[in-house]
């Protein structure tokens, strides 16, 4: 993968982070994050 593909794929997942908080903080909520194995 292309070194600015990289960096556009990490962007994208701040992004996506820092959005998912501004969600759970306007809607008094968690974020639960799950592993591979399955376990929360």
């Amino acid at each position: 993968m292309p070194m600015n593909q990289i960096k556009d794929l990490q962007k994208l997942i701040k992004l996506t982070d820092d959005r998912a908080k501004l969600d759970a903080k306007a809607n008094e909520t968690y974020i639960v994050y799950k592993n591979a194995e399955g376990q929360v």
